[in-house]
């Protein structure tokens, strides 16, 4: 004592000295006399000198994409193995090993509640350490319990129904997906040659011949489009050759056939799906009559649980909502976790790990975004209709199929037919010819013959009339 004053001791803590958070009072100086009794003392020291020692918190987590992603499996005996991920889970990784501390995730028992509600709750309640649920920054939440500096920005928007059919000017090409649309044209311009050829059994006469190029094609678009006749004397519906019919029979099934698919098609294409009309902004929320979806317990998911339709969400934000972490009153540990959020916002960190989560975990193996849903599993691309695939049409392109090989076989034999006929004819010429051969010999041996009888006669004949 001086002068009967009590003096005044000043003294802080070292805390989470080990890995059970335990904490070591440490005395700084004392107060005596209108001064301290020591100098020169910062009065407000770093109270985590190696980060948590080790701690193992205990964290409350619930489902909420893309923030925190609940995945299920199950190993070869039937145990449910469950695996978090998303942003929030990997922030958590990431300062677990700069702050030196372990934890336990556990998931909050009123469900009913919807995923920030329940976390919120239990947190206010002292039941866990730490909540993370992608749970917004409001003012109740922020009297209630101490919340971490905004991780992320949310963005307040409305969702309105997608149509899932094609535009009015790409409706004619939907019937069909494109390697149907590259089949039916390889098909209709290619298949013309073998005509050519089982018509003419050679392809010289196109060499260098427009003409007849352009006839076959239009002789296609004839028969594809039912427009135009042919009826001349070169064209191909008059041939004789029966390969040739055939195949001419086989091109006109499969011209019905596929005729009917596209007819069909096109109908429900064009008259069917009903674009609806979407918002981008305020303005035409209010020139416009729309039921409304509400919410009661957070997650804008929660508008469209039973849809499964896509998603249009409008361009013009007009609310923003900051996502924290959740801890409870007066915690110890908020500002050291506030510090290591903020060091990783400077360095971008956590906008690499939102690319990575959505590349991974909100998009399909072509890179495409996948529809708005919630629930423990995302849902799959909502079904929408679709054209007709090479799958739906394989049996047409068999029938041709099929019939171009009866008409090969066909055009086959009649060209071992004409060979052999061809054989025929040469053989019966030869034989002609050797025939007529045979008989002009014979001819000059019968003449040479008769004048060489002449002379004997002759001499006779003179004596005799001597």
């Amino acid at each position: 004592r001086i002068n009967n004053e009590q003096p005044y001791v000043l003294y802080t803590h070292e805390l989470y000295i080990d890995g059970l958070g335990a904490n070591r009072p440490q005395v700084l100086t004392s107060w005596i006399g209108n001064k301290f009794s020591r100098n020169n003392v910062n009065l407000f020291p770093r109270k985590l000198r190696k980060g948590f020692s080790g701690h193992r918190f205990t964290v409350k987590a619930a489902h909420q994409p893309p923030f925190m992603i609940k995945r299920l499996s199950t190993d070869g005996v039937g145990n449910v193995n469950i695996r978090w991920e998303g942003l929030e889970m990997r922030l958590l990784r990431v300062m677990a090993q700069y702050l030196n501390f372990t934890y336990d995730i556990i998931e909050p028992g009123r469900t009913e509640l919807g995923p920030g509600d329940a976390v919120v709750e239990e947190i206010k309640r002292g039941q866990g350490d730490m909540g993370l649920a992608g749970i917004y920054v409001t003012i109740e939440r922020n009297l209630a319990t101490e919340m971490s500096v905004s991780h992320s920005t949310d963005c307040a928007a409305f969702l309105t129904l997608m149509s899932s059919a094609l535009p009015r000017y790409r409706a004619i090409l939907g019937p069909f997906q494109w390697p149907v649309w590259v089949a039916v044209i390889l098909i209709y311009l290619l298949a013309i040659f073998p005509l050519a050829f089982s018509d003419k059994m050679t392809l010289r006469h196109l060499l260098g011949n427009w003409s007849e190029i352009e006839n076959m094609f239009w002789y296609v678009f004839g028969t594809f489009t039912n427009s135009l006749t042919f009826q001349g004397e070169n064209s191909w519906s008059n041939t004789r050759k029966t390969s040739t019919r055939m195949l001419i029979g086989i091109y006109w099934v499969f011209t019905i056939i596929i005729t009917a698919c596209y007819t069909g098609s096109i109908i429900a294409f064009i008259t069917l799906p009903v674009e609806p009309e979407r918002i981008d902004g305020i303005e035409q929320l209010s020139r416009g009559f729309f039921r409304v979806g509400t919410l009661d317990r957070g997650g804008w998911e929660r508008w469209f649980e039973n849809k499964r339709y896509g998603l249009h969400v409008s361009r013009e934000c007009f609310a923003l909502y900051g996502v924290s972490m959740v801890f409870p009153p007066n915690s110890v540990h908020r500002d050291p976790i506030n510090n290591a959020i903020l060091y990783m916002q400077e360095a971008g960190l956590i906008g690499k790990l939102n690319r990575d989560v959505t590349w991974e975990t909100m998009k399909t193996k072509d890179g495409r975004r996948k529809e708005a849903s919630v629930g423990e599993v995302l849902r799959s691309t909502a079904p929408s209709e679709r054209g007709l695939t090479l799958a739906d049409t394989e049996g047409m392109f068999l029938l041709m199929l099929f019939g171009y090989v009866v008409a090969l076989g066909v055009l086959i034999s009649e060209w071992v037919g004409g060979c052999t006929n061809k054989c025929r004819e040469v053989l019966k010429e030869r034989a002609e010819r050797l025939k007529a051969a045979a008989a002009e010999i014979a001819a000059a041996a019968t003449a040479g013959s008769d004048n060489g009888s002449l002379p004997v006669s002759s001499p006779t004949s003179t004596n005799r009339n001597s």
